[in-house]
């Protein structure tokens, strides 16, 4: 399996300028049932902070990376404090 859990954070890292890395701090793609991808996006902020923006940059870098690749895409927003 290729390291896609690095391509999609340098791709979201150079997509989202010097935010990229305050934003998303790791990703995690395992292998499912079925030949099925589940990518994980651990987000260094609150989903009401991010705002729509981050959320579609997300879904589309990781449908870009694993083009083809059948996945599944959850973002793991960090708690507000």
């Amino acid at each position: 399996m290729p390291d896609w859990s690095a391509r999609i954070l340098h791709d979201l890292n150079e997509i989202l300028s010097n935010e990229g890395r305050r934003l998303v701090h790791h990703v995690d793609v395992r292998n499912g049932w079925g030949e099925i991808h589940h990518v994980t996006v651990f987000a260094l902020i609150g989903q009401s902070e991010a705002g729509v923006r981050l959320e579609k940059a997300i879904h589309m870098i990781v449908g870009n990376v694993l083009d083809g690749v059948r996945h599944t895409v959850k973002i793991d927003w960090a708690e507000p404090i």
